[in-house]
This record gives C-alpha cells, structure tokens and sequence, in this order.
C-alpha cells in the first residue's frame, strides 16, 4: 500500500478533523496540472474531489477512498457513484477566488484552504445527489400507492399489501433520518469557521450547486411520499377496524341466539 501510495501521492497527507475524527484528508498528485500538481481531496461522507488530476489516475486513488470513507449506512450512499465536472482556471491578477456559472476562478492553485472550502460544498453536492437518486427510486416504488388509494375507496380494498406497505414507510423512515439526522450535508465546515476568509468561496459554491434549494425539494418530495403513505395506511387500518367490527357484532348475534334457545328450551 505504500508503494502505492508513493506512486501516486506527492508529499505528506493533511488531515483535517472534525472533533475527534478525521473528516478530510488531502494529497498532492504525482501528476501535473500545467507546471503545478494536482491535488486530491478526500471526505469522510465518501465523496472524492480532484483538482487537475488526469482521468488514468483518479481510478486508483478512488479505490484507496474504502479505506477511509464513512459507514455507507450512516450516510446512506451505496455503491454508485455520482460525478460532477467544473472548469477550473488560475488567475493571479483577480483579487479572489470566485465560482460562477460552473466556472471556478483562483487567483493561486497552491492555497490549499480555498480548495478545501469549495471541496467541502462539492463534495456535500454529491452526497446529496446521492440522496436524490435513492428517493427516484422510493418513488418509483410508490408509483402504485396512488391507485391503492383508489381502489379503498371505490372497493373498500387495496391492490398493495400490508407488508408492502409497512416496508415503504420503512424506507421513508431509513431516508428521512439519514439526510436529516445522520448527514451534515447543511451544517458549514469547521474549515470555514476557523478560516473566514474562506467562506465567501464556500458560499458561493454552494449557492452554484443549489444546495439548499434542493435540499427543500428533497423533504418536500418525501413529505408527499408521506402523505401518501399516511393515507393508505390510514385506510389500511379503517378496514382493520370495521372488519373487527363486523366480528363483535357476529359474535353478539351468535351470543344472543344461543340466549334465545336456551330460553325455548
């Protein structure tokens, strides 16, 4: 693994931690981005982002990603992978650091802490993209709660099962906690709070990528699965209900026939 290392590597590895743990790690690349190295940012959510890195080389150091990255349960991400591509130019003569219109602008490729500050709101970007692509898929798997809601009403029964159902709400519990709970895709790095002079780079970044509007639209997305599910489920439990109720009164009709003979006789 060291060789390994060495051969793609250049230079010592920061680390950037986040109270006890460590939640970015950073290396310089063996290849070159003009006359300058490329650098390589490592996060704890699983994302990977490359600055001047040829696309040969990023294969090999997203494999060594596993041996760092986070749980994949806790932050919800799986297997996939989800790729965002910006253009990147250097500049010494601006004042600052600036991103706009999927262009980042840097006045120097060698100030770690900029690059940092918009790794952190590009790698937070494509957790959520993440995020995104599991609720395409939960609700493709309520295309059929719709109907199911039709049909209790029309028929008083529905096309989806009880177990079906308790596993989509399951699911929907599963996604809520982690974007909500479990994730910081909203919360700032500490990078941006010890370094001020940052953030402004940082906001931008993430003013670029739409990342709070999405994140509204991701809950919102899922607070409509969960009406949805909510009222089948309401339903579910209704038909329980006056099922149970036919049964009572079976019973007491049975109860007050078998008063009756013993009455007769």
């Amino acid at each position: 693994l060291k060789a390994r290392l060495d051969s793609l590597y250049d230079g010592d590895v920061r680390k950037y931690t986040k109270g006890s743990k460590i939640d970015a790690l950073h290396v310089q690349s063996k290849a070159h981005y003009g006359s300058e190295r490329g650098h390589i940012f490592y996060f704890s959510n699983g994302a990977t982002v490359f600055w001047g890195v040829p696309e040969e080389d990023r294969e090999e150091s997203k494999a060594l990603l596993r041996r760092f990255g986070a749980d994949r349960k806790t932050v919800g991400m799986n297997e996939d992978h989800k790729r965002h591509d910006f253009e990147c130019q250097v500049d010494p003569s601006i004042d600052k650091a600036f991103f706009k219109d999927d262009v980042i602008e840097l006045k120097d490729w060698n100030n770690i802490l900029e690059l940092l500050a918009v790794s952190y709101g590009l790698a937070q970007s494509t957790q959520l993209s993440l995020f995104e692509t599991t609720i395409d898929g939960l609700i493709e798997k309520c295309g059929d709660v719709p109907q199911a809601i039709a049909d209790h009403s029309i028929m008083n029964k529905s096309s989806l099962s009880v177990a079906k159902l308790k596993k989509l709400v399951a699911e929907l519990l599963e996604v809520r906690v982690n974007i909500n709970i479990r994730s910081d895709i909203l919360d700032k790095p500490k990078i941006v709070w010890d370094v001020p002079d940052v953030e402004p780079i940082y906001m931008q970044c993430i003013e670029e990528v739409e990342l709070y509007k999405r994140h509204e639209l991701v809950n919102a997305r899922l607070e409509i699965i969960k009406e949805m599910l909510e009222i089948l489920n309401s339903e579910h439990q209704n038909r329980i209900g006056h099922n149970l109720e036919k049964y009572i009164i079976g019973l007491i009709a049975v109860e007050i026939m078998i008063s009756i003979m013993h009455f007769w006789s």
